[in-house]
């Protein structure tokens, strides 16, 4: 019966007992318990109950299609069956042997244990470099300065430039001077340690670092093949807003958080940098490689055993990379306070070998071998000339570095006042003034200042005895401050020391003057490699190291090839 616009049978709301008609049915659940209408009933528009029509079983449904149907008249006839001869059907494969079986598991039970071990060895990746590098390198400075397991050093310090790994206070490193001031920085990470050096500018006339970076960077592929200059790391700024460089400057210890709000790396350089380069040049910083307890040239050329044992090897390993990259290179500041001698294990030597090409002959390389404990590292690259074949960039040579600079407008008189001064083209007398000094252009005999020091040294500190003689004869050689005039204070200085030095630079000489004269870095190799390769100064260095161990062989290649140590 209809209510409220729904039909609702009969059965509804009978009890159990009435629910025993023959339209009903009781539907008796868990949860529900009633009447109601039998499903072969249904409601009809009068809200009787009446009969379903039962669906025939045998007949299925069709759905119509919305496309119109298309009569064919002829279909097409199927290709003729191709029946395969019972010699020529193939057998289905024989089941797997016990054997083959048991090999299946045991290639599903080595997979799965491959996986495990790639899983571990990933979650524990940091780890494991940290031991891999303590069992084979256990000095991070070592290495670094050998160039083995670099980067594997670098790649475990997140390339240096995360300072949450800084494990001590920033601590200074050196007295602070007009160009600038260091500080030493000690990075930690699951239990193995590597330093570095931040160096920052006092004065905005400080020769700009972001320069001196841009110099290490092409010096960095460099070290790869030659061990004598230190890697630079990345080229960073001070955020001005920020204490960081303040706080870095005044206090000899500084929290390592500092860096972390205050300092930012340089990824890539852009011709945008250079504006803030001559804008903030004095925030301009650069991250680099650091030897402990290294001394300079200048700290031991008063010392016997250094000058009797040393000095020739030293000034070899100086002077023959000079020499490969005369036209591509001048450090235009090579004094030896610039020159580190770094000995990586007190009471060991390093036996070198240098395989030198015969470019004259084109005869078969000769290789140069000595032995000696220090390695001799070139610092300080502010003053430079470079230019990298390799790098198409604005960066790839001092020129199209200076071009830029010039060409923004940002960088008054081409930085001249932004430590960009030294880069300027000069006429001669100009020249002269800065004692020759032009980061755009070489100059392959002003890095003869380093032998002109040395031996003026060894007179005025009355060292020559100690030294072959051979090795003074060459040094008096040296042809430095040509081009210059004497001023009287240089005068002075002459009549009470004479043997005092008082050039800081040279006109440029490409011609050789051997045998009489060393008129360029060339020049200086030349005659030291002579030298080395004399046979009594090979018995002799032999027996100034007879009772020291050996460290290790470093093979040294001028043909373009890394440079390849192996330890005892």
């Amino acid at each position: 019966m209809p209510y409220k616009g729904k039909c609702f049978s009969t059965c509804r709301k009978r009890t159990k007992a009435e629910c025993d008609h023959p339209q009903c049915r009781y539907v008796n659940g868990n949860q529900y318990k009633y009447c109601r209408l039998n499903q072969t009933y249904k409601m009809n528009e009068a809200c009787e109950p009446e009969l379903r029509q039962r669906a025939d079983k045998n007949k299925k449904g069709t759905r119509k299609s919305k496309k119109p149907i298309v009569i064919v008249n002829e279909l097409p006839l199927s290709p003729p069956l191709h029946i395969i001869p019972d010699e020529e059907m193939i057998a289905p494969p024989p089941p797997p042997t016990r054997d083959e079986i048991a090999e299946f598991r045991e290639r599903v039970k080595k997979a799965n244990a491959t996986r495990k071990i790639k899983g571990f060895m990933k979650k524990h990746e940091n780890k494991r470099r940290a031991r891999f590098l303590k069992a084979i390198c256990s000095d991070a400075d070592v290495c670094m300065a050998f160039g083995t397991e670099s980067a594997k050093i670098k790649h475990h310090f997140d390339d240096f430039n995360n300072f949450d790994l800084l494990s001590k206070p920033v601590k200074e490193l050196g007295k602070e001077s007009v160009n600038g001031f260091v500080r030493e920085l000690v990075y930690e990470k699951d239990g193995y340690t590597a330093n570095a050096i931040l160096k920052s500018s006092t004065l905005p006339t400080s020769d700009n670092l972001l320069y001196e970076g841009l110099v290490g960077q092409f010096l960095n592929r460099i070290g790869k093949q030659y061990p004598s200059f230190l890697e630079t790391y990345g080229i960073y700024s001070y955020d001005p807003k920020h204490l960081t460089y303040y706080n870095l400057r005044k206090n000899k210890q500084t929290d390592p958080a500092q860096l972390k709000v205050g300092l930012s790396k340089m990824p890539i350089i852009q011709k945008d940098h250079l504006a803030m380069a001559c804008q903030n040049s004095v925030y301009m910083s650069v991250l680099i490689q650091h030897l402990n307890d290294a001394e300079t040239v200048g700290d031991l050329i008063q010392n016997d055993d250094f000058v009797a044992a040393d000095l020739l090897n030293v000034l070899y390993q100086v002077y023959m990379p000079l020499a490969m990259m005369a036209n591509k290179f001048t450090h235009y500041d090579l004094h030896y306070e610039n020159v580190l001698l770094y000995e990586p294990v007190k009471g060991k030597y390093i036996h070198y070998h240098y395989h030198v090409t015969d470019y004259a002959l084109g005869g078969p390389p000769t290789v140069v071998s000595f032995k000696c404990k220090y390695i001799a590292k070139i610092i300080d690259y502010g003053r430079s000339y470079y230019n990298d074949a390799e790098n198409p960039r604005f960066t790839g040579s001092s020129s199209k570095l200076y071009a830029a600079v010039c060409a923004d407008k940002k960088c008054v008189k081409c930085g001249k006042e932004k430590g960009f001064t030294l880069l300027e083209i000069k006429n001669k007398a100009q020249l002269e003034a800065d004692r020759f000094i032009c980061s755009q252009i070489p100059n392959q005999s002003h890095d003869l200042r380093l032998a002109y020091m040395t031996r003026c040294s060894l007179k005025m500190f009355n060292k020559t005895h100690l030294v072959n003689p051979a090795v003074m004869n060459v040094l008096e050689k040296v042809s430095f401050g040509e081009g210059l005039k004497l001023a009287k204070f240089q005068k002075d200085r002459l009549k009470f020391l004479p043997n005092a030095w008082i050039h800081y630079g040279t006109e440029e000489k490409l011609a050789s003057g051997l045998p009489l004269k060393i008129n360029n870095v060339t020049d200086a190799y030349t005659e030291f490699e002579r030298l080395v390769s004399d046979e009594w100064a090979g018995a002799y260095n032999d027996a100034q190291y007879a009772a020291l161990d050996k460290l290790g062989d470093l093979h040294i290649y001028d043909d373009g090839r890394p440079m390849r140590y192996v330890p005892v």
